[in-house]
C-alpha cells in the first residue's frame, strides 16, 4: 500500500507533463486499499490511458472504488485488465453498472474471473448501450457456457 501511495506522487497531470499512458501492474499484490489509492489518482487529470489490475487480491472496495473511477466523466482509461482476479457477482454488477454511460473505455479484459449469467447479464447492458464505447470485451477461460454465449449474441444483435 505504501508503494500505491509513493504512485499518487507520479501520476501524470497537468503540471508534470509526463507522457506516462500505460501502468502495468499485474501481479503486485494489490489490496482493496492500493486499488482505491489507485482510483482516486487516476480521478484526477491525467494522461493514463492503460490499466493492467490482473492477478491481484482485490476485494469489494477496490472493485468499487474501481468502478466509482469508470463512472466517473475524469477518465481516461481506455483499456482495463482485471482478469485471473475473482470477482463476484455483486462486483461485476457494480463495474458492469459504471460502463454504461462510460465513453472512453474501448478494450476490458475479464479473462479467468469467474464471472456467472448474472454478470454476463449486466455486461450485456453495456453492449447494448448506445454510450458505451466498449469494442473488445475478452472473457476466456470463464464458464459462460452455451447460455451465456446465447445471452451476449442476443446483446450484440439488439
Amino acid at each position: 500500500t505504501s508503494g500505491c501511495l509513493e504512485l499518487l506522487h507520479l501520476f501524470p497531470n497537468r503540471n508534470n507533463n509526463s507522457r506516462l499512458i500505460a501502468l502495468d501492474l499485474g501481479e503486485n499484490d494489490i489490496t482493496d486499499e492500493g486499488a482505491s489509492i489507485l482510483a482516486s489518482g487516476l480521478n484526477n487529470e491525467n494522461s493514463i490511458t492503460h490499466l493492467n489490475l490482473s492477478n491481484n487480491p482485490i476485494d469489494t472496495k477496490g472493485w468499487q472504488a474501481l468502478a466509482n473511477l469508470l463512472g466517473s466523466s475524469r477518465s481516461r482509461l481506455k483499456s482495463l485488465s482485471i482478469k485471473d482476479n475473482y470477482i463476484n457477482d455483486e462486483e461485476h454488477q457494480s463495474l458492469a453498472n459504471s460502463l454504461v454511460n462510460n465513453n472512453t473505455l474501448t478494450d476490458l479484459y475479464l479473462d479467468n474471473t469467474d464471472i456467472t449469467i448474472r454478470g454476463l447479464q449486466a455486461y450485456s447492458t453495456v453492449l447494448q448501450s448506445p454510450r458505451s464505447r466498449l469494442k473488445h470485451l475478452s472473457l476466456r477461460k470463464n464458464r459462460i457456457k452455451n447460455r451465456g454465449a446465447i445471452l451476449l449474441a442476443n446483446s450484440l444483435v439488439n
